[in-house]
């Protein structure tokens, strides 16, 4: 075989013949979790993300000041630093009511091996000609935020998002969607709903076939065609609330409820039609300048009975900036492997 076996996986699944496609699992690294703070807590944030992190989760819940700004960064590698992660968004305050925020989101394997040319002319190995490229994934986001002054507590939020999807010079992908978040504040509750991809995000592939076209021949595969690929929405509704609060310590509950519309997913309640995810989060503050958080998600039934990933994360709050750690297990299962995620947050007040 003349090309790397992980150049087939990757070119192989970006898209089979036919025009639109629904896959299950589609711009998947969307759905991995923004930030350290919502990383410790499970992933709940549909009704209490804070700072710009709350784009991705909820766009109902920008909260920056009017002439204010905040700025969020994350870096994360994942399974031992074969993919790179990396979240940077900002924010900022219109008015009283109404904010704006920004963001983009990556997601990377760099330097993969390219073995097309491994064997030279004469048939031997020539290790100098190995080349290499990088499956990149991309997310542009423009949030929109708005108080309902006629409601009091309601906000609503939305995101239009551009996607661009590469691996090297063998196919790319061009796409757009649409969020809609909504934020309500009820006594002590907040609850939040928030549809991602609420309109179906269309990724339009192309691929440069004739690049590969003679290793596709000779291992017996279809060579892959320019197609259109469809993300069905996702829906997250979620509640929370302070449960404890004392004069230097508080803790806060919440949960999140996943609903997928692409069928049978391996979750808590699954359904021919449609499946359930829930999660929890616990985050225990002191003095609000030192967090400590715990959560536990993806509740899956396995044949020896059932399996959750737990979460763990801390957080310190020095004026200006918020450093957030979090530690789990990103891929769900017990395979003993950590990722370990950092995110700083800095408010950017203006003084004039």
């Amino acid at each position: 075989m003349r090309i790397g076996v992980v150049i087939v996986i990757l070119i192989s699944s970006f898209g089979a013949a036919g025009q639109i496609s629904t896959p299950k699992y589609s711009n998947e690294f969307l759905s991995l979790p923004i930030g350290a703070r919502a990383m410790g807590m499970g992933g709940v944030q549909t009704s209490n993300a804070s700072g710009p992190e709350s784009i991705f989760w909820n766009p109902s819940l920008i909260s920056t000041l009017p002439g204010n700004y905040e700025l969020s960064l994350m870096h994360i590698e994942l399974y031992g630093g074969v993919a790179n992660h990396d979240f940077i968004g900002f924010t900022a305050g219109l008015d009283s009511i109404s904010n704006i925020g920004l963001a983009i989101i990556r997601l990377g394997i760099d330097n993969i091996p390219d073995t097309r040319f491994l064997y030279d002319a004469s048939g031997i190995i020539d290790y100098n000609n190995i080349q290499f490229f990088s499956a990149v994934d991309y997310a542009g986001i423009i949030s929109y935020k708005r108080e309902m002054t006629k409601w009091n507590g309601l906000t609503f939020g939305a995101n239009f998002k551009i996607v661009h999807r590469k691996a090297g010079s063998f196919a790319k992908a061009w796409g757009f969607g649409l969020d809609l978040g909504v934020n309500y504040e009820i006594g002590k509750w907040k609850l939040g709903a928030m549809g991602r991809d609420i309109t179906g995000t269309f990724n339009a592939w192309s691929h440069s076939a004739d690049l590969v076209e003679d290793v596709f021949q000779s291992t017996g595969n279809t060579l892959p065609s320019n197609s259109v690929e469809l993300t069905v929405p996702k829906f997250f509704v979620g509640g929370s609330r302070m449960v404890l609060q004392r004069e230097n310590w508080n803790l806060l509950f919440a949960t999140d409820l996943l609903l997928s519309l692409d069928g049978r997913r391996n979750t808590l309640i699954p359904t021919r039609v449609f499946s359930v995810d829930p999660s929890l989060g616990l985050e225990f503050s002191l003095k609000e300048k030192i967090f400590i958080r715990s959560g536990a998600s993806t509740f899956q039934r396995t044949e020896q009975g059932g399996t959750v990933t737990p979460h763990f994360g801390l957080g310190l709050l020095l004026e200006k900036f918020r450093v957030d750690y979090a530690i789990t297990r990103l891929d769900g299962l017990n395979s003993g492997l950590f990722s370990h995620t950092f995110s700083l947050n800095i408010l950017l007040e203006d003084e004039r």
